[in-house]
């Protein structure tokens, strides 16, 4: 084979293995870091907990809402102990972290959910509910 043969070969390679490089995502649902963008929800319920070493009163709705690189949660119904809290998304890959927060999860999106697992997330019930359930997009 001639070196420009060879060349084109792989240049060839290159551009199919750039475009292998990662699950493709509708772009109209994703950031430029193939992360999901809009609001999902999960619902954590009484019955959730009652075999878990926390409190029925911890049972809540959640929304975490992903754009422009920023992120914010809120809990339904509000509690002055879960205040709405927010910050910087760090992605890589299928990897994303919620600073200033130490959460750093693994995720994938897939038919307008959000599944979540735990890397490293100190708080008990923090990774108890990024796992529990999918969290379904809302908006």
């Amino acid at each position: 084979m001639s070196g420009r043969n060879a060349a084109t070969v792989v240049l060839v390679v290159l551009v199919l293995a750039g475009c292998a490089g990662g699950a493709s995502r509708p772009a109209d649902q994703t950031g430029a870091t193939g992360f999901p963008t809009g609001s999902f929800e999960t619902r954590i319920t009484r019955q959730d907990l009652r075999s878990k070493p926390f409190p029925l009163s911890n049972a809540h709705v959640e929304t975490l809402t992903f754009r422009d690189g920023r992120w914010r949660d809120v809990w339904l119904p509000r509690r002055p102990d879960q205040p709405p809290a927010g910050g910087r998304l760090v992605v890589r890959g299928d990897t994303v972290r919620f600073t200033p927060t130490f959460d750093v999860l693994r995720w994938n999106y897939y038919r307008g959910e959000l599944t979540f697992r735990v890397v490293s997330v100190p708080d008990a019930f923090a990774r108890f509910t990024y796992a529990v359930h999918p969290w379904r997009k809302v908006k």
